[in-house]
């Protein structure tokens, strides 16, 4: 409903008008998006921290745990947020956003064989970075993963637009 519910409610134009720039529209949505997904994650992280009153906690694996669901959330926003900026139906943007990361997250799948292919594969899939900080491995490698993912995904939304913007 990012950018889709713009154009269904024909209400793009207003946002092309206004004195700002398309990279800091696609930004400030997907930054408000972030925001609220902080929050929910920040209501989330209430139980953890409950369970140190009565019991110990290895903190550094719970953060770890943390900042993974933090970076897969703000993946699948930004991939959202393209495919929002592909259609004028949100349900179509959804559906679509559910396919592609459902295929991102099952491209490991195979990965138990040792060919070359099912190693990229694996190292595709969101799913082998997330588990990675699960365990409470916190390695750059994955985050950089997220976050060229996440800068792959605004940037295309930020073409799209663009495009759009001087088709219409």
């Amino acid at each position: 409903r990012l950018i889709s519910e713009e154009k269904r409610n024909k209400t793009i134009s207003l946002l092309y008008s206004a004195p700002v720039s398309i990279s800091e529209i696609i930004i400030g949505k997907y930054l408000g998006l972030l925001f609220f997904l902080v929050m929910l994650l920040l209501m989330i992280m209430l139980m953890p921290l409950s369970l140190l009153m009565g019991t110990e906690l290895d903190m550094a694996k719970v953060f770890s745990g943390a900042l993974g669901l933090f970076l897969t959330l703000a993946a699948f926003s930004s991939a959202g947020l393209y495919l929002s900026s592909l259609t004028d139906n949100p349900m179509i943007a959804a559906v679509s956003t559910f396919g592609l990361l459902l295929l991102l997250w099952m491209l490991n799948v195979n990965s138990g064989s040792a060919t070359d292919n099912s190693n990229v594969l694996a190292y595709l899939s969101l799913h082998s970075h997330f588990t990675t900080l699960l365990r409470g491995i916190v390695n750059t490698r994955d985050i950089a993963y997220f976050l060229l993912f996440i800068a792959g995904f605004i940037t295309l939304a930020i073409r799209q637009l663009e495009t759009q913007r001087l088709q219409s």
